[in-house]
């Protein structure tokens, strides 16, 4: 889910840390492109990569989730080298009705729950049956939303901004589109958030905390960067130069004026 989408933007050389090696892992970095595994991970692997070793190689560009210790040295070392994101704890909400069976629900959010003891789960759903059969299983473990209408329960999927959204409507189809802020929308009872981990496509390396209000998952574009490039014929810096001029005078930026009317052009 990080490799995919850098080779897709091109990225010419590979790397991954990890310290649960086993064939599986070993046949995806092979089939995913990844000139080279180090048996390391957690903070270690983050510093590693950014300042570079004798035996790993300094990157560009660090992706991938990992525990609080991770998150905490890719914050530390950003400028060091990119980063992806900080994701944090693991989350998932879920919007579901009758329509489902209860045991698909209760599937849906314990698969989050067992990521880690600070994932986060939450309901959102139109029945007072099932927000009080999800009550009596998860307790406090998950947060329970009873919304009748479908715009509140749109407006409250954005106001938690999740990193996982599965719809579990009779009508999830009908919801498509209809999100601002989330990591990954999951629409419809076939469309469990474990298909976005192991075989769906996108990456599965998502926003968490709200901050999927301002930012979006690892994609292809995570990548990339561009840059401008600017080139002023004659007659063009005659017809923008005064202005440019101006703005700096009323800046106070005396050298940046100066820089432009020592240019200018005689008519």
């Amino acid at each position: 889910m990080n490799a995919i989408p850098a080779r897709v933007a091109g990225v010419r050389e590979i790397y991954a840390a990890s310290c649960g090696v086993s064939d599986e892992v070993l046949a995806a970095c092979a089939l995913s492109g990844v000139k080279a595994l180090f048996r390391i991970s957690g903070a270690q692997a983050i510093a590693a990569f950014a300042f570079g070793t004798k035996s790993v190689p300094k990157v560009d560009f660090i992706a991938g989730p990992g525990n609080s210790y991770v998150t905490e040295a890719k914050r530390q070392l950003f400028a060091e080298t990119g980063i992806d994101l900080l994701a944090g704890p693991s989350e998932v909400l879920v919007l579901a009705d009758e329509s489902v069976p209860r045991e698909w629900v209760i599937a849906e959010l314990a698969a989050q729950l067992e990521h880690a003891p600070d994932a986060t789960a939450s309901l959102i759903t139109p029945s007072a049956k099932l927000a009080d059969f999800i009550a009596s299983v998860f307790g406090k473990k998950v947060k329970v939303f009873l919304i009748k209408d479908k715009k509140g329960q749109i407006e409250k999927a954005d106001e938690i901004a999740p990193e996982h959204l599965a719809v579990l409507m009779k009508n999830a189809s009908s919801y498509a589109g209809c999100f601002k802020n989330a990591g990954a929308v999951f629409l419809g009872k076939y469309s469990p958030v474990a298909m976005g981990d192991y075989a769906a496509g996108p990456s599965h390396t998502l926003p968490t905390g709200r901050s999927a209000v301002f930012s979006s998952g690892l994609n292809a574009g995570s990548f990339l960067r561009s840059y401008a490039e600017i080139s002023y014929d004659e007659s063009g810096f005659a017809c923008d130069g005064p202005a440019a001029a101006a703005i700096a005078e009323a800046e106070g930026m005396d050298n940046h004026k100066k820089s432009i009317e020592m240019r200018k052009v005689k008519t």
